[in-house]
């Protein structure tokens, strides 16, 4: 578990390098721990896979929080 819980820091950090417009809340850091429990069995292909699609989904609450609601 703890090598799950460090490639999952891994591959968040360097998701937040590249995605620059994107940042972890100071005031609600995740919890990699929780995470790892979650996602024993998972490969690190799996694990890059979700955080992949966290980073989709983060992105289109952003799109339609800026857009507004649609009429």
């Amino acid at each position: 578990m703890l090598i799950s819980n460090q490639i999952l820091a891994r591959i968040v950090q360097d998701r937040l390098e590249i995605a620059t417009d994107m940042q972890q809340n100071p005031n609600s850091p995740l919890n990699f721990a929780a995470l790892a429990t979650q996602t024993e069995g998972y490969s690190a292909m799996d694990l890059q896979d979700l955080v992949a699609r966290a980073v989709h989904q983060v992105a289109i609450r952003s799109a339609k929080e800026i857009s507004g609601p649609v009429s």
